[in-house]
């Protein structure tokens, strides 16, 4: 009793049973101390079925989608239960984490799961393995405007309804597409008289998440009339020896980034210019003009000039008080002529200028 009371004592079978459970017995006869003896004592065993997690035979971890596209969840793709038919009607795929950038959509029921997904119905993101092997479920890759995902992830487990297996991860690769026009934003370029300046992405900015910058060619429609566009070398040379770019020659974003764009001015009398030019992508096409604005040199205020002394007269600070001094006078610069509190206008210069 000791060794039973201890839990040493087990049963172990290799039979493996269906849906219905099978018996099993052992005889056994009882002893004690006193050599007294119980016989024909009898151990009954039940023995069922294991409810052991459903089988995955094969899995896949990864798919390919094309951005704005879809993909079908093929069988050979992701999961095959084992040849019973019976069983794999009752298993079930339980989607636990799902797409960030798409949905999975079930084509024969209409429902579709993930955060982007137009569907309004059940939140049990789930789909039988049938469904899977009948071509009806697909992933579908909605979220592509104004971000570029490259990948998304979705896991799931599979239940027959009493236990689930692990859990497991599809990985997505999601292959860009050119699908959307580049973006594009102009300012005016401002330069000193007689100089040359540097074209910006300050003035000239590009934006295309599809296309690189320097896949982004610029097309010369019309050339500046009061000045030259070109194109350096490098942003080390100096900026009159750039390559002159006339009507139909190009230039990449990428260039402008460099800073090896340069506008050179020309005409002296026009205070503005501007180029023309068409943007593409290799599949979009844009027109802009690029506007030039010289800046004119800043006016200098009049000067006045006074004689006699180094400090401002009193008549003319504050004559309402009294008369000015004798012989004192006031000039302007670029005028030639004097003021003096009793004889008036004069001309000629002043005999000692100050300012203020």
């Amino acid at each position: 009793m000791e060794d039973i009371n201890s839990q040493r004592i087990s049963y172990s079978t290799t039979l493996e049973t269906s849906n219905q459970p099978v018996t099993d017995i052992f005889h056994f006869s009882v002893l004690d101390a006193d050599n007294s003896q119980l016989d024909r004592q009898m151990f009954t065993i039940t023995i069922t079925s294991a409810l052991a997690p459903p089988a995955l035979i094969a899995f896949a971890d990864h798919i390919t989608v094309d951005e704005g596209g879809r993909v079908l969840l093929l069988a050979h793709h992701h999961l095959t239960a084992d040849d019973d038919t019976a069983a794999r009607e009752d298993l079930r795929v339980t989607v636990v984490t799902l797409p960030v950038y798409g949905y999975i959509e079930n084509t024969r029921t209409g429902e579709s799961f993930g955060s982007w997904s137009e569907s309004t119905g059940t939140t049990d993101a789930s789909f039988s393995l049938q469904d899977v092997l009948e071509n009806s479920i697909y992933c579908f890759q909605s979220v592509h405007e104004s971000t570029e995902p490259t990948g998304d992830v979705f896991r799931f487990y599979v239940s027959d309804g009493f236990s689930r297996s692990e859990a497991q991860s599809i990985s997505i690769t999601i292959q860009r597409q050119n699908d959307e026009p580049p973006k594009m934003a102009l300012e005016p370029v401002r330069l000193q008289e007689g100089s040359a300046v540097v074209v910006t992405n300050a003035s000239l900015s590009l934006q295309d998440l599809d296309t690189s910058s320097s896949e982004l060619v610029i097309v010369v429609s019309q050339s500046p009339e009061h000045g030259q566009l070109r194109r350096r070398q490098s942003a080390a040379e100096a900026l009159e020896q750039g390559q002159v770019l006339s009507r139909g020659s190009s230039f990449t974003y990428q260039d402008v980034l460099d800073e090896l764009i340069v506008y050179t001015r020309s005409g002296a009398a026009a205070q503005t210019g501007e180029f023309g030019f068409s943007l593409t992508d290799g599949l979009y096409t844009r027109a802009g003009r690029l506007e030039f604005s010289m800046e004119l040199p800043r006016k200098q205020p009049p000067h006045g000039s006074y004689q006699q002394g180094p400090a401002a007269p009193s008549w003319l600070h504050n004559s309402a008080h009294g008369s000015a001094p004798e012989g004192s006078c006031c000039s302007f610069r670029g005028h030639g002529h004097q003021i003096c509190p009793e004889e008036g206008p004069q001309q000629g210069p002043a005999a000692a200028d100050h300012s203020w």
